[in-house]
């Protein structure tokens, strides 16, 4: 008759014994990468194959940056951060708008849009009429204006 083995020695013989092994593959983040074609940011992923590649194409850099957020949010992907910062780049533009046509270039704040807009037309000899802001949903148009604060109410003919 076989002897009969402890509960503590089978658990200690199952802990010896050799472990399992995984052979999953891992699976790496995806990229999410943009790029500029036809007038349109296309979103996708980076190194997916076409067939399982989930992209768009995106007519402003707004709206490329909230397509990024979701795919980030669904796949748990990771945004490629120089192509973040270009389409933010991209997003927050400013056009300067003379009588002969206009100019669209980039500033930080709207005291530096006005002087760039201004020395454009100094440069060129053209008159400024004013400068557009575009970023997203927020648009407004900066102009120069002379306030005179003088009392108007007396004329003498």
């Amino acid at each position: 008759m076989a002897k009969k083995t402890k509960k503590s020695a089978e658990n200690i013989a199952a802990q010896t014994a050799a472990p399992t092994v995984d052979t999953t593959p891992t699976v790496t983040p995806k990229l999410i990468v943009a790029q500029r074609k036809f007038n349109r940011w296309y979103v996708y992923f980076k190194g997916v194959a076409p067939k399982d590649n989930v992209g768009c194409g995106c007519k402003t850099a707004k709206s490329a940056i909230r397509y990024m957020h979701l795919l980030k949010a669904r796949y748990g992907a990771t945004i490629s951060q120089t192509i973040y910062e270009r389409l933010q780049f991209e997003a927050a533009r400013e056009a300067c708008i003379t009588t002969t046509g206009k100019w669209n270039f980039y500033a930080d704040n709207d005291f530096e849009a006005i002087r760039l807009g201004l020395f454009y037309c100094w440069r060129d000899g053209d008159s400024f009429v004013r400068v557009e802001y575009r970023h997203g949903a927020e648009n407004y148009t900066l102009r120069i204006s002379h306030l005179d604060h003088n009392s108007h109410e007396s004329f003498t003919l």
